[in-house]
Order: C-alpha cells, then sequence, then structure tokens
C-alpha cells in the first residue's frame, strides 16, 4: 500500500462490534493532556457502539498494542495516524506468530485488572 492510497477511519472498528465484544484500554495518566481529551472526545460513540473502555491507572506506557482474538497482533510507538506511519521515525511489529499473539492478548486481560472500566452512563453524567 502506498502513501497515496493510505487512508485510516477511526469509525471503521465500530462495524466490527456489532459481532464482536471490542476493548480499548487507554491511559488514565498521559503527560501529554491534549491526547488525553482527544481520547476522551470519542468515549461517547465508542460506548454509544458497544465498545467497552478501560482506563489503565498504573504508569504512563508508550507502546500500543492490538490483538484481535490472539490470532494477530501489532506492538510498537506507532499511533494509529498517518504521521506516525509515514513521517515520524515510529516502529511496529505486526505479527501473526501464535505464541507472541497468546502472550500479548493474556497481557491484554492482566492489564484490565489494573484499569477502570468508563461505562456509558459514568460517562454522560460527567461534569
Amino acid at each position: 500500500m502506498g502513501v497515496e492510497n493510505y487512508k485510516w477511519n477511526w469509525r471503521s472498528p465500530l462495524r466490527y462490534n456489532r459481532r464482536n465484544h471490542r476493548k480499548l484500554l487507554v491511559l488514565r495518566k498521559n503527560d501529554v493532556p491534549i491526547t488525553r481529551w482527544a481520547s476522551q472526545a470519542i468515549y461517547l460513540e465508542l460506548l454509544k457502539n458497544g465498545v467497552k473502555i478501560f482506563e489503565y491507572l498504573p504508569r504512563i506506557l508508550h507502546a500500543k498494542t492490538i490483538v484481535v482474538d490472539a490470532d494477530y497482533a501489532t506492538v510498537g510507538t506507532a499511533n494509529l495516524d498517518y504521521r506516525s506511519y509515514f513521517v515520524n521515525y515510529e516502529l511496529n511489529l505486526f505479527t501473526r506468530d501464535s505464541l507472541i499473539c497468546k502472550k500479548l492478548h493474556k497481557q491484554f486481560f492482566v492489564d484490565l485488572k489494573n484499569s477502570e472500566e468508563i461505562t456509558l452512563i459514568q460517562w454522560s453524567k460527567r461534569v
């Protein structure tokens, strides 16, 4: 895929949520406040579409991980945006290696235990 054909639509994952449960783990603590505000800007739409959102409590993490059904995974420093993939010097591993995918899948659920779920009711009542 060439740069000219690259197009990311953050709403695309919502289509798949109708068939399966989707969980999103984001940081509660962040060293860049605008990043937190940008993340929270889409909470309502994600929650209305059945995505379960969890905020990770213990510390700041820079690595981003996506695991799909323990069969596909990516882990690295790149954000899901044009700049990270084509301008910045970011690095991600994309894999279907079953051992790596299973370990990342398992770690995700460990991290969920150190997180707080943000519910639609809770988010709707925020001040």
